[in-house]
């Protein structure tokens, strides 16, 4: 029906995914479950627990795909239970390096320092959902 939001069946890992409608691509700014790292101390805090799994999105304030994928990011956070966080690239050049971040957006799962458990890059929704579901576990919804 028009006027109503439109939802596309796709499911990850066997289960339906809530997170690929219209209606999710909203700004979900003022219920965000994602951080902005602001230092290389802070990225240094989150990423000293070698217990908690952590989902960075490297981004830049220039990059047109990264605006675009935010609102899935964001709906992927109230979904997964990881530490989602966001690095801006140019203040935070030395993390970028260590995480060997060449491109735009690029998403990492990590456990503790170690920027191996998995990596994509760009906007593909299905892939990056699928990266974040091998590595965190779904949030029960009530």
């Amino acid at each position: 029906v028009d006027g109503e939001p439109k939802t596309v069946e796709t499911k990850i890992n066997g289960r339906p995914s809530l997170c690929y409608s219209e209606e999710s691509e909203e700004d979900t700014s003022a219920m965000s479950k994602v951080s902005f790292v602001e230092s290389v101390d802070e990225w240094r805090e989150i990423t000293s627990s070698d217990e908690r799994i952590v989902v960075a999105q490297f981004t830049a304030s220039w990059c047109g795909p990264c605006k675009r994928i935010e609102p899935f990011f964001q709906c992927l956070a109230h979904k997964y239970d990881g530490h989602f966080v966001k690095v801006d690239v140019d203040d935070l050049d030395e993390v970028a390096q260590e995480c060997s971040v060449a491109m735009m957006p690029t998403f990492v799962v990590m456990k503790g320092s170690d920027c191996t458990l998995g990596r994509t890059t760009g906007t593909c929704k299905v892939g990056l959902e699928q990266l974040i579901s091998e590595h965190c576990s779904a949030i029960a919804r009530t």
